[in-house]
């Protein structure tokens, strides 16, 4: 589907080193096993508990026109005041195979013109 989007998406260098990578015993479990952990009882409590705390940092959200596009960004902006966010258009699910040099720049301009505005932790500095 990728490739059928955007012809320069990921060649079948990335394919093979896919295929060599998942079909190693107990790859895709493991890779599953983010989402039954997320989506299990404790994992929803979890990120329910996260999200009662603002997040003190600016937050770049990146999407795909045809996968996420902004959704990130409006639920980000419920947890920070400083969202960037920036949607790819023609692209889909996975940005770093589909527009890398268009992601590695809009990662580079965020962290180039973003102030670096954090709360200082409780108890004040640490002695680094």
């Amino acid at each position: 589907m990728t490739r059928a989007i955007r012809s320069r998406a990921a060649g079948h260098g990335t394919h093979r080193t896919q295929r060599r990578v998942f079909s190693k015993l107990g790859a895709v479990r493991a890779g599953l096993e983010y989402y039954r952990h997320v989506l299990s009882p404790a994992g929803r409590k979890a990120s329910a508990e996260r999200t009662t705390r603002p997040l003190p940092m600016p937050v770049l959200t990146l999407g795909g026109e045809y996968a996420d596009a902004d959704n990130l960004f409006h639920t980000m902006r419920r947890f920070s005041t400083h969202v960037h966010n920036q949607v790819f258009a023609g692209i889909g699910h996975h940005l770093p195979e589909e527009c890398p040099e268009e992601m590695f720049r809009a990662i580079e301009r965020f962290w180039r013109d973003t102030p670096c505005r954090t709360a200082e932790p409780q108890g004040g500095r640490s002695g680094m």
